[in-house]
């Protein structure tokens, strides 16, 4: 990430035009980069939980809602969940 207003006004350069329907999703920890980026609705949201993040990862890891079929991926799941955080 990158918080220097000149990288941002490139990356934002091609959305200007505000074509009817078109929406952009930028997600991000710093506040300062909403607002740099103009944005019209920012939502803060909560940090998930280490088991809602391992069930949202077995789910598209594995199309399941936990671990019980491939109980020995969970341990190298949680190593991958824990760097999300």
């Amino acid at each position: 990430w990158n918080e220097n207003y000149h990288n941002w006004t490139i990356l934002q350069s091609p959305f200007l035009t505000k074509t009817k329907g078109s929406k952009v999703i930028v997600t991000t920890r710093n506040h300062g980069v909403s607002s740099t980026m103009g944005a019209f609705h920012a939502h803060s949201l909560e940090v998930l939980s280490d088991d809602a993040c391992l069930s949202i990862f077995a789910q598209h890891a594995l199309g399941a809602r936990d671990f019980g079929g491939h109980p020995n991926l969970k341990e190298v799941a949680k190593k991958i969940v824990r760097k999300c955080n």
